[in-house]
């Protein structure tokens, strides 16, 4: 849906390499190409600026996103990341190109611990592809968009004729960028250990599901068969405003023919007006039951980001996947670097240089933990947050188990039931 809907247009300039490297994918050596693929994204930038107050419309595309994700179902972990990796670039103005596509990367980062070198390939690969994807459909990518945003700058519905005609438009977009997110995919896994590949095959298994599911809703669209629900739009207040004009003006001319021919108002050739259907509220979510005992320091954060901003169940058990994901690639790195300072010469510059590059790794790790469960709280919860300082609140939780070995850095192992005496000898 977003390589259609008006949301689409602006995710793909969220990412586009042009605004960061305009020399990167495309032919540049002809003067014309680019300044084509540079007045397009003007023109596309220019339109976003007509819809006004950027909070508020992406505040009513991530609704619609949400409503579509809630209506097919797509409520895994891999999916959650997604919507979260749409909400915290959709919150940036899309004429703040540079912003966008640090925050894109960011993310991206901080969901798979990357380090330095794997965040500034990811950066090279993803300016490559998006510069080639635009520079091949930046004409058909032009028409859509601009059309789209005009019309909801102009207040006015989407209808339609106009989805069956975007959708038409936007095929070979949809096909290339399917390719392009494998190819993308194939390059950025070659720069992976294996629990981050684990990670990026389920985000694509989530990824290619919600595409399927996309492809087939749009063989309808072409053929007219789309409603504002299709796109979560069902409440959007734009969209509704318009359809209820044009609705007000069908029963207005429905009630003229009504007063010609004497039949009762609001019943029209036997069928009597009916209420909306409402949708059902959405299932709630279990509390989590089993909540980690670990108290190392990446499980003090936790507890005190979850008290501090009072999360909700959902949100619990989020963080402490988090936490899994990160106490799992501490124990990465601790085996990468530990066998190597203890192999080196106590005092040597070798293992000084050894030990500060694995407490910069460890230090990189928990700020990208802090940075996902910051996505975490809903606006109200931030409003209501207790006045805690979060790192001393764990600095002091720290201390408390400063005497324990082992506890004060590394997740803690959970000492194994022992055994009674009288069980343990032999006759």
């Amino acid at each position: 849906m977003r390589k259609l809907a008006l949301a689409t247009c602006l995710w793909l300039l969220a990412s586009t390499g042009l605004a960061q490297d305009p020399n990167s994918g495309t032919d540049t050596d002809q003067p014309s190409t680019f300044e084509r693929l540079r007045s397009h994204v003007g023109a596309i930038l220019g339109a976003a600026r007509q819809l006004g107050d950027w909070d508020r419309q992406s505040g009513y595309m991530f609704d619609a996103a949400t409503q579509v994700y809630r209506q097919n179902g797509w409520n895994s972990e891999a999916d959650n990341f997604s919507l979260d990796l749409m909400r915290s670039v959709e919150s940036i103005p899309p004429w703040e190109i540079n912003q966008r596509f640090d925050t894109f990367v960011g993310v991206i980062s901080d969901r798979y611990y990357l380090d330095e070198r794997q965040e500034a390939a990811l950066r090279r690969m993803i300016v490559a592809e998006n510069a080639r994807l635009f520079a091949k459909h930046s004409g058909r990518i032009m028409s859509y968009a601009t059309e789209a945003i005009q019309t909801r700058a102009a207040g006015e519905p989407f209808t339609a004729d106009q989805v069956a005609r975007w959708t038409r438009t936007a095929q070979p977009v949809f096909r290339d960028s399917r390719v392009s997110v494998e190819r993308l995919a194939k390059e950025f896994s070659e720069q992976l250990d294996a629990d981050q590949r684990q990670i990026l095959e389920r985000d694509l298994a989530a990824a290619n599901n919600r595409m399927d599911t996309m492809e087939r809703m749009a063989q309808g669209w072409m053929r007219g068969e789309w409603s504002a629900a299709d796109w979560g739009m069902q409440n959007d207040p734009i969209q509704m405003a318009g359809e209820e004009r044009v609705a007000a003006a069908a029963e207005q001319e429905n009630a003229q023919q009504t007063d010609d021919s004497g039949s009762d108002a609001g019943v029209v050739a036997g069928v009597v007006n009916e209420a909306p259907r409402q949708e059902p509220p959405p299932t709630p979510v279990k509390p989590t039951k089993n909540v980690p005992r670990d108290d190392d320091r990446y499980a003090r954060y936790v507890r005190a980001f979850i008290d501090k901003f009072q999360l909700n169940d959902e949100q619990q058990q989020r963080a402490w996947l988090f936490h899994k994901e990160v106490v799992e690639r501490d124990a990465t790195l601790r085996r990468k670097f530990d066998p190597r300072i203890e192999a080196a010469d106590a005092g040597s510059d070798a293992r000084t240089s050894l030990s500060t590059a694995r407490d910069h790794a460890l230090d990189r790790l928990f700020d990208q933990l802090k940075r996902r469960l910051e996505r975490l709280p809903t606006t109200k919860q931030r409003q209501d947050a207790k006045p805690v300082d979060l790192d001393a609140a764990v600095n002091k939780a720290s201390a408390d188990v400063a005497e324990k070995p082992d506890q004060a850095d590394k997740p803690t192992k959970r000492p194994r039931r022992q055994s009674k005496p009288e069980e343990d000898e032999k006759p």
